[in-house]
C-alpha cells in the first residue's frame, strides 16, 4: 500500500505540471559543442499550455553555486505561452547544472552539463582498441552504444566507459585509443571531449560507406550523433583503418574521399578528419597501396592530418596493448590540440613525409630521400639493417647500405649496382623480405620518436625537382592554406613561428608567378594575380615560404 501511495505522488506530482511542453531541454550529463568564444549554448524552448502562470524561470548553477537567474514573463495567445531562452556556460573542467521552474515551482533540471569539444572515432580493430585501461574522467563522456537492437536505440549520455572488458551494446563505451585521446585534452587543454566511436573490428572501409539505415556502421553514428544534439557541434572525425584491405586496395583513396565527404554533408561542423596510416601487419594483402593512399589523402582533402603510427611498441603483428594505444592516442592528440587548443607544444609532432627523391650520381649509385623533418633509424632493429626497409622499383634486397643526413633532412640509399628503376618504396607491404615475419623495423624517426609515413613507388626525379605536398611540416613551420582549392583568393598561414621573410607562388616546373619579400607576419594572402597583375589560369601551384632558417612548400589549388 505504500508503494501504491508513493507512485499515486509521483504520477500526480507530474500531472500537476503537465501543462509545460518542451521542445529542447538539456540531458543529464550532455556535452555543449564549445564555439569560438570557448562556450555552449544551452537552450530551453517550449510552451504553457494551461492558462493561470505568470513567468517560467531558469537558474543555472556552476559546481552547485548559482551563477545565474533568467526570469521571462508568459504572454498567452489561445490559451498558450511559448517561451524560449538560452543560457551559455564555459569550456572548462566544471560541471554545471539548470533548473526549470513555473512561477516558483522546480519543474525540471539537468545535472553534470560540460562544454567542449566532440569527435568521430572509426575505423576497425584498432579503432576499436578493445584492451584494459582503468582510466575514466567525467570530464570525457559519450553518447549512447556502438551497436544496439530495436529496444536499445537511444541511451542517452554518459561517462565515457573505461573498457576493461569490450562490450558494444554498452552505452558510452570509446575503447583505450579514444580515452587516450580524449585524456591528454582534457589533461592539457582543460576542456570536456565527447567520443563516438563507431569502429568494428574486421570491417573493410565499404563497410563503413554512407548509409543511413540503423543497421549500417554509418547510419548508427549518424543516429547517435543526430540525438546526441551535437550534429552541428562536432570537431572533427579520427579514422584508423585499413588492414582488412579484401574490399580492394587500389580503390582505397576514392573510398576514403567519398567517406570524407559524406562526414562533411552530415557533419557540417567539422573542420578536420585526422588518418592514422596503419603499418605493415595483419591479415590481407596490399597495405602498402593502401598506406601510400592514406599518406596521399591530404593531397585530395585540404582538411586532412596524417599520422603515422610506426614505431610505436608493444605491436603484436596486428594490435597493440594498453600501454601502445595510450602512446598512440597521445602522438595524435597533440595534432588535435595544435589545431583547435591552441597547443604550445608542436615541435616535431608531426609524421616526417617524404618530398622527393632523385639519384645524386650519373651511375644512379646513390639516391637521395629528402624529407619534411630531420630523420635518423632507431637503434632497436630487431636484428634487422635499414637496407631491408626500402625497394627500387619492384625489387627488394638492392640496397646496399643507407646513411641519414639530420641536418640535411636527407636519407641515402647507396645501391648495390646502378639500376633505371623510377620509384623507391619504404617498408614491404606486410613482411620481411622471403619471410612470414611481420616487418617491425629499424624504422625511420624524427627527434620525437615519431615513424616517417611510409610510402609505396615514390617517383624518382632526374633532375632534383621536388614532388609537391599539399601540406609543409617541418620541425617548427607548418604552413596551412584556406580555402584550398580556391577560387578568387587564398589565405596563406604559417603556424610554429612568428613571421615569415618571404612568400613564392611557383609552378608546378618552378617557375616564380608571383614573389612578396619581408612580409614579416605570419599571414599572407595571394590574389590569384602573378607579378604582372593578371589572373593567373587555373591548375596546380605551389606556395613556397621561407623563414630566416627553415624554407616549407604546399600545394595550392587555383580553380575556374
Amino acid at each position: 500500500m505504500v508503494k501504491l501511495f508513493s507512485l499515486f505522488l509521483i504520477i500526480w506530482s507530474v500531472s500537476a505540471f503537465s501543462g509545460v511542453v518542451f521542445s529542447k531541454f538539456p540531458k543529464h550529463m550532455q556535452l555543449f559543442a564549445r564555439n569560438n568564444q570557448d562556450s555552449g549554448k544551452i537552450e530551453i524552448v517550449g510552451y504553457v499550455n494551461t492558462p493561470g502562470s505568470d513567468s517560467i524561470s531558469v537558474k543555472l548553477f556552476k559546481e552547485g553555486v548559482l551563477q545565474k537567474r533568467i526570469v521571462q514573463p508568459l504572454n498567452y495567445i489561445s490559451d498558450n505561452a511559448a517561451f524560449s531562452l538560452a543560457v551559455n556556460i564555459h569550456a572548462e573542467l566544471a560541471q554545471y547544472s539548470i533548473k526549470f521552474y513555473l512561477d516558483s515551482d522546480s519543474l525540471r533540471k539537468a545535472d553534470s552539463l560540460v562544454c567542449g569539444d566532440a569527435y568521430i572515432l572509426d575505423g576497425q580493430s584498432n579503432a576499436a582498441a578493445e584492451a584494459y585501461t582503468g582510466y575514466s574522467s567525467p570530464y570525457i563522456r559519450s553518447f549512447g552504444a556502438q551497436q544496439f537492437d530495436n529496444t536499445n536505440i537511444d541511451t542517452g549520455w554518459g561517462k565515457a566507459e573505461p573498457a576493461p572488458q569490450i562490450n558494444w551494446q554498452r552505452k558510452n563505451v570509446i575503447g583505450v585509443l579514444g580515452m587516450a585521446i580524449a585524456r591528454r585534452i582534457v589533461e592539457d587543454s582543460r576542456i570536456p571531449v565527447a567520443v563516438f566511436n563507431g569502429a568494428i573490428a574486421g570491417t573493410p572501409i565499404t563497410y563503413h560507406l554512407r548509409d543511413t539505415a540503423l543497421s549500417s556502421i554509418y547510419g548508427r553514428l549518424l543516429h547517435r550523433v543526430v540525438h546526441s544534439g551535437l550534429k552541428d557541434g562536432l570537431r572533427g572525425v579520427i579514422w584508423h583503418q585499413g588492414e582488412a584491405a579484401y574490399s580492394g586496395p587500389n580503390e582505397y583513396l576514392n573510398h576514403l574521399m567519398q567517406l570524407h565527404d559524406s562526414w562533411i554533408q552530415d557533419f557540417p561542423a567539422i573542420q578536420r578528419v585526422f588518418v592514422y596510416q596503419i603499418r605493415p601487419g595483419c591479415n590481407y594483402d596490399g597495405q602498402d597501396i593502401i598506406r601510400e593512399a592514406q599518406r596521399k589523402s591530404p593531397f585530395n582533402r585540404s582538411d586532412i592530418r596524417i599520422m603515422s603510427t610506426t614505431n610505436i611498441p608493444y605491436h603484436d603483428g596486428c594490435h597493440y596493448d594498453t600501454a601502445g594505444y595510450r602512446i598512440m592516442g597521445e602522438q595524435m592528440s597533440r595534432i588535435i590540440q595544435r589545431e583547435f587548443c591552441n597547443y604550445s607544444d608542436t615541435v616535431g609532432i608531426d609524421a616526417p613525409d617524404i618530398v622527393r627523391a632523385y639519384f645524386r650520381d650519373a651511375y644512379k649509385k646513390q639516391l637521395v630521400l629528402e624529407w619534411t623533418q630531420p630523420v635518423t633509424f632507431t637503434s632497436d632493429s630487431n636484428g634487422h639493417t635499414p637496407s631491408e626497409a626500402f625497394s627500387i622499383g619492384k625489387s627488394w634486397g638492392v640496397v646496399d647500405s643507407v646513411k641519414t643526413d639530420s641536418a640535411a633532412k636527407q636519407t641515402v640509399l647507396y645501391l648495390k649496382s646502378s639500376t633505371d628503376s623510377t620509384t623507391v618504396s619504404y617498408t614491404p607491404d606486410r613482411f620481411y623480405t622471403g619471410t612470414t615475419n611481420p616487418f617491425e623495423g629499424p624504422w625511420l624517426v624524427n627527434g620525437r620518436g615519431i615513424g616517417a609515413l611510409t610510402f609505396y613507388r615514390f617517383p624518382i626525379t632526374t633532375n632534383g625537382t621536388s614532388v609537391a605536398l599539399n601540406r609543409s611540416i617541418t620541425s617548427h613551420l607548418t604552413v596551412l592554406a584556406s580555402p584550398n582549392p580556391f577560387n578568387k583568393s587564398i589565405c596563406i598561414h604559417s603556424a610554429g613561428v612568428d613571421r615569415i621573410n618571404v612568400v613564392e607562388i611557383l609552378t608546378p616546373a618552378g617557375q616564380i608567378v608571383k614573389r612578396l619579400n619581408m612580409v614579416r607576419s605570419a599571414v599572407f594572402m595571394w590574389d590569384g594575380n602573378s607579378i604582372a597583375g593578371k589572373k593567373v589560369p587555373a591548375g596546380i601551384y605551389i606556395c613556397r615560404v621561407k623563414t630566416e632558417k627553415e624554407i616549407a612548400t604546399l600545394r595550392i589549388v587555383k580553380t575556374e
